[in-house]
């Protein structure tokens, strides 16, 4: 069984330790978050209606998509002959058509990612204005959020100050964190972690 106590569902394989579900959450945010259950999958015709009803719902607090995620860890729904994700099916639902293609849902609660769908949440809005309420919300994957990340804040920070102040070369840096030139480059061009 999955080592994730509560958790009843096989390894992801032979030589895995995890469920593919725990396994997935890992890869996405560097934790398993034991303590939120993995979301289940529903008979067809089930998601739709649970959505349906949740629009109906008045409330100011966020309603959570509790059935299974596609691959990439979102919600999906069956929705005018279309698989989309269930905020997305709820914008159309309540507001209609996005005024563009280009329009996306965005949330004003920040529990995009966890796929709220409460309709006085959701509104159409430019990939900008998505992208800004990622930021003002604190979602923003960037710096050592990031799984892959090679380098903290404080490390960042005080490469910049050792290279502001002439202390030290950037292949030297390079060596002692064990990046590439090109990135301590990047860092005090503020080409990348920029916001630091």
């Amino acid at each position: 069984m999955c080592i994730v106590q509560g958790c009843i569902k096989p390894p992801a394989n032979k030589s895995a330790a995890l469920c593919a579900g725990h396994q997935r959450r890992l890869e996405r945010s560097g934790d398993v978050d034991a303590a939120r259950p993995l979301r289940r999958r529903a008979p067809n015709g089930e998601p739709l209606a649970w959505l349906t009803d949740k629009l109906r719902v008045e409330t100011d607090d966020c309603i959570i998509w509790p059935f299974a995620n596609d691959r990439s860890g979102r919600g999906v729904v069956l929705y005018r002959g279309n698989y989309m994700a269930p905020y997305r099916a709820a914008c159309f639902e309540v507001f209609g058509d996005p005024p563009t293609p280009e329009h996306q849902t965005a949330h004003s609660c920040g529990n995009g990612h966890l796929a709220c769908v409460n309709k006085r949440h959701l509104r159409w809005a430019t990939s900008k204005e998505n992208s800004e309420d990622t930021v003002a919300h604190g979602r923003q994957v960037r710096g050592e959020r990031i799984s892959r990340a090679l380098l903290n804040r404080e490390q960042v920070i005080e490469i910049r100050g050792l290279l502001e102040a002439r202390q030290c070369r950037q292949q030297d840096l390079a060596e002692r964190y064990g990046v590439s030139k090109q990135l301590i480059s990047a860092i005090h061009n503020r080409a990348c972690w920029a916001w630091v």
